[in-house]
């Protein structure tokens, strides 16, 4: 078996080590599930698309919407309401079923 060295940030380090150690495993084992499926499947394990964003457009755009949030310029709607909008979008609500 080889050994590697991987430069991981501190903070996500023990924040994944806190996810593994849930699901009774931890990062060596988390890494070697990975490098597995990767090899078996020829590509990632997951759904990997490339944004269309950039991070400075994604963290421009949440400075926007804090900052929007912080004067008083956002609407607060429910969950329910959020589906009865979605459900008039498509030309009829959920509760005249």
């Amino acid at each position: 078996m080889q050994n590697y060295e991987l430069s991981i940030d501190p903070v996500l380090a023990r924040e994944a080590q806190s996810v593994f150690q849930e699901l009774g495993t931890n990062l060596p084992a988390a890494m070697a599930v990975f490098l597995r499926r990767t090899v078996n499947r020829h590509a990632f394990p997951f759904p990997a698309e490339k944004s269309e964003f950039t991070d400075e457009e994604l963290a421009e755009a949440h400075r926007r919407g804090m900052e929007q949030i912080q004067a008083g310029k956002c609407v607060r709607v429910s969950m329910a309401d959020l589906e009865k909008m979605d459900s008039s979008a498509s030309g009829h609500y959920d509760d005249e079923k």
